[in-house]
């Protein structure tokens, strides 16, 4: 074993320094996603020893590889410096909580503007933020991105942030200049001024969520940052509008010629403040609207808001530019109803594919009177609206729809490759692999085989039941399934399950996790398949 090693270490010292450097690389961010389920300072200090203690060679070259030390964690003073001084001239990137980090490893920071490239700042306590912006140098010369969250980093079990508008973080119109080389701007649970030099024409992303009501833009604020910012490609807005006043006497919006997407919420009122007063290119690639908190959303509601209907607004931008990509109109967390899929729809109804996402907040509603609602809806929206280029559809948990009525939308659309499904949905879109299109199952004589071009299907938190006496529920039934489709030259190439489980017999509400054996079984009726779980 130990020869073993030394032929390993060998090995790796081989490697060209170049190829080297890209596992480096490849380690820190690994290590820097980790980071989010263990404190940043382990984690930084795992992929350091990572890099230190492989060989005496590989030491040597993350030592002498600046781009390695460009991310500091600012908890531990002594290592902070120590990389620094390793980063040498390079780019640094910064992610400063201002509740727990030391205020001389804060005067380190601002002393390294002319290197710093990134800076994110987490703070719950705003006059410790208004001191720390206030002692921010003016040499930040080379600065691409800003980010500032009112609240405390996202460590487990802790907020984010806080809601309430007496405690956001504000920042003055002198508190920051102009930053020259800024690109991206994304400020949450902040008021700013909006005529800050940081709106500057270098700024291509911008997210403005969760302002103060007293401190909320109005239409000319609106307009006058939007001005200074003509290049802008990526644009959110949520509950940062002031309200009741949606245009200006009927002016044309500002123009975005190179805006390709658009994420808006949280309310009717908002989109219609944001859509009335932008003009975009017909490249727009995607348009996502986002209600949050909010019940019974009806689009005619929201074109009461606009000076001509969102739909015709919106169409010859997808029409265009849904090609380049994949364009998504999400509803999530409202309550649908089927004016909101017309609505969709017609965004949405392109001659190139597209995909569609829904996602439903659950209500106490009468579960009869639920299924029967979305039967409609799924009527309306796949039956007359004639959604043939559908490519990709997305159905959460809380979406409860009749298997029939899966059947004879969905699973008569010619285009439908690629299908998420999750909770109830996904009970009733195995049974719906069983229903032919005039409603008699497939085990019976039928020639119609539905979903024929689905090629990817992905389960998620689904129990199968081989005691139940409904037989998608059942392993040995999806291999029937599958096995007739792969017969009849339309099986499924890629079967995911994701946290799918099995009943454990006699047991009311026992389950256990797909046994290996029973996921391969499935293996010779798809060509790939793979599935795994989460700690629960």
């Amino acid at each position: 074993m130990h020869d073993d090693d030394n032929s390993s270490k060998q090995t790796i010292a081989q490697l060209p320094t170049e190829l080297m450097c890209r596992i480096f690389l490849f380690v820190r961010w690994a290590y820097e996603t980790d980071s989010g389920l263990i404190p940043y300072s382990k984690a930084c200090l795992q992929w350091i020893k990572a890099c230190s203690h492989v060989s005496q060679h590989w030491r040597r070259i993350a030592v002498n590889y600046p781009m390695l030390w460009t991310n500091p964690p600012l908890h531990l003073p002594t290592l902070t410096g120590v990389m620094l001084q390793r980063s040498g001239t390079a780019s640094l990137s910064f992610t400063l909580d201002l509740d727990y980090t030391l205020t001389s490893v804060i005067r380190t920071v601002t002393e390294r503007g002319p290197w710093v490239r990134s800076l994110e700042i987490w703070c719950s306590r705003p006059r410790r933020f208004r001191t720390f912006v206030n002692a921010l140098p003016a040499n930040l010369t080379i600065l691409e991105e800003l980010f500032i969250n009112h609240g405390r980093r996202p460590y487990p079990n802790s907020r984010s942030g806080f809601d309430d508008d007496g405690r956001k973080v504000h920042i003055s119109d002198g508190q920051l200049f102009p930053l020259l080389a800024l690109r991206k701007i994304i400020l949450n649970h902040v008021n700013i001024s909006w005529n800050s030099q940081i709106f500057g024409a270098t700024v291509t992303t911008l997210s403005i969520v969760n302002v103060s009501r007293s401190a909320q833009f109005n239409v000319e604020e609106f307009r006058s940052m939007l001005g200074c910012m003509p290049n802008l490609t990526d644009l959110c807005i949520s509950n940062a509008c002031r309200l009741g006043e949606t245009s200006m006497n009927g002016r044309r919006g500002v123009c975005l010629a190179k805006l390709n997407t658009i994420y808006v919420g949280s309310s009717p009122d908002e989109i219609g403040f944001v859509f009335n007063n932008i003009e975009t290119s017909s490249t727009l690639a995607s348009v996502i609207l986002f209600f949050d908190n909010s019940d019974n959303v009806n689009p005619a509601s929201i074109d009461l808001q606009l000076n001509r209907p969102l739909a015709t607004l919106s169409h010859p931008c997808w029409t265009r530019g849904i090609g380049q990509g994949t364009g998504v109109v999400s509803f999530s967390q409202g309550a649908i109803n089927d004016g909101d899929y017309d609505f969709a729809m017609s965004l949405s109804s392109q001659p190139a594919p597209f995909s569609f996402a829904v996602s439903i907040k659950p209500g106490l509603h009468d579960h009869e009177q639920v299924l029967a609602k979305n039967r409609y809806i799924m009527e309306v929206l796949f039956g007359q609206l004639h959604c043939s280029n559908l490519y990709a559809m997305s159905l959460n948990a809380n979406l409860d729809i009749p298997s029939d009525t899966l059947a004879t939308t969905l699973g008569t659309l010619q285009h439908l490759t690629v299908v998420y499904v999750c909770g109830p949905c996904a009970h009733s879109l195995l049974e719906a692999l069983h229903w032919g299109y005039n409603g008699t199952n497939i085990f019976s004589t039928s020639d119609y085989v539905p979903f024929p071009a689905l090629q990817y299907l992905r389960l998620t938190n689904h129990t199968f039941d081989d005691w139940l006496d409904r037989s998608p529920m059942s392993l040995e039934e999806l291999r029937m399934c599958l096995g007739r489709r792969r017969a009849w030259d339309v099986a499924i190439n890629t079967l995911h399950l994701e946290n799918c489980y099995h009943k454990v017999p006699g047991e009311l509400f026992e389950r256990r996790e797909l046994l290996p054996e029973e996921v391969t079984s499935l293996g010779d009726l798809v060509d790939n398949i793979d599935w795994d779980y989460e700690d629960i």
